[in-house]
């Protein structure tokens, strides 16, 4: 699900959301969804009869993504059509859509969760944990590290699974008679990369970890909606967020042209013209196929082991480069860092104003210097 609008995390007041169910295997989209809650011609009292009125939801923002779900799931005519029905919905854990799927369908769907959302939630809710001053960067990164050995060793085998993420407490704290071939100790290694101390703490780390082995059978399959968010990419440089499309039919169409360019590529652009009897032109012929060339190779590239291990390793130098960087400069950005700051040498400057020579502050006598007042400048 993607939205016209950007979120702030926590007031989501999008005027329109567009959804879309990609097949497992062929990596297509076979059916969308738009929810649009304004139409400015109706705002402006004209009759629904007199325009191309698209406006079809009244709920919330937040309420977009189950209703267009359950829409697409239970009521495709695409999917009527090849006589196809969906049974399994692969998804992230964010909303109520498999909710609101279940209580319009009498058959049994059933729900795997996003890997990369997975791993995600899994991170936010360490975070939650940095009360305890164990909690760090370094052993949230092992703690995670863990957990995805965790998914890859047990691909399919949801009880292995549950058993393996129960015991990463005790790998943690050096209990490693329950750990799998992972472990460099249970392995014969004497270093533990991470050891933790407090007890407190492996409370906590358990429920966390029990938590997840509950719900193992979600994500003992590995799925991701990856190519969902790919489309919802292409979705926002055709219909830019920062301007509204949404009151209008103008926002349909650049739906309908990004799920063509999804499916079909940039080529797209030529049948459409051949099928308006308009001649796509030399130039638009030579520019599609650039375009595709280009994306499939990118996509291709992207896959392979040697691409993911470097954006692993870039992404490493460029947390050591801003690291250096920050502890060299000190705080250079922070909120209210100029509230906080030490007013000392301003009241000396104050008290020079007030018992000194009477200066006459102008643009002739002194020079003026402008800043931004969100830095430390």
């Amino acid at each position: 699900m993607g939205w016209s609008k950007r979120g702030n995390g926590k007031s989501y007041d999008s005027l329109n959301g567009y959804g879309t169910i990609i097949g497992f295997l062929s990596g297509k989209i076979l059916d969308y969804a738009e929810r649009i809650r304004k139409c400015k011609f109706c705002d402006s009292g004209r009759k629904k009869d007199d325009h191309d009125c698209r406006k079809n939801f009244q709920g919330s923002a937040k309420a977009m993504e189950a209703s267009a779900g359950a829409e697409l799931i239970n009521n495709s005519s695409i999917l009527k059509e090849a006589n196809l029905e969906a049974r399994v919905l692969i998804g992230d854990e964010d909303s109520c859509t498999i909710a609101a799927v279940r209580r319009g369908n009498p058959k049994t769907i059933f729900k795997l969760a996003d890997e990369n959302h997975l791993k995600k939630n899994f991170s936010r809710d360490l975070w939650k944990l940095s009360s305890f001053k164990e909690i760090k960067k370094r052993s949230i990164d092992h703690i995670k590290k863990c957990f995805g050995y965790a998914l890859a060793q047990n691909m399919g085998d949801a009880q292995n699974l549950a058993k393996t993420i129960r015991n990463i407490p005790d790998h943690l704290y050096d209990n490693h008679e329950n750990c799998g071939s992972w472990c460099s100790r249970r392995s014969g290694s004497k270093e533990q990369t991470i050891l933790l101390t407090n007890l407190s703490l492996f409370d906590k780390l358990s429920a966390l970890c029990e938590e997840y082995a509950a719900n193992a059978n979600k994500f003992s399959i590995p799925a991701s909606s990856q190519a969902n968010e790919s489309f919802n990419n292409i979705m926002a440089h055709k219909s830019p967020k920062n301007i509204c499309y949404s009151r209008s039919e103008s926002s349909s169409y650049r739906l309908a042209s990004s799920v063509c360019t999804k499916n079909d590529g940039d080529s797209c652009i030529v049948e459409i013209r051949q099928k308006l009897q308009l001649s796509p032109g030399r130039h638009t012929l030579f520019y599609t196929k650039q375009l595709d060339a280009k994306r499939q190779k990118r996509a291709l590239d992207a896959k392979l082991p040697a691409a993911k291990k470097r954006r692993i390793i870039k992404t490493q130098e460029r947390e050591e480069l801003r690291k250096n960087n920050e502890n060299s400069e000190g705080v250079q950005y922070k909120s209210n860092c100029g509230l906080s700051q030490d007013c000392e040498d301003l009241e000396a400057f104050d008290e020079s104003l007030i018992n000194g020579p009477n200066i006459q502050i102008s643009a002739e006598t002194c020079n003026l210097v402008f800043f931004d007042l969100e830095t430390s400048g």
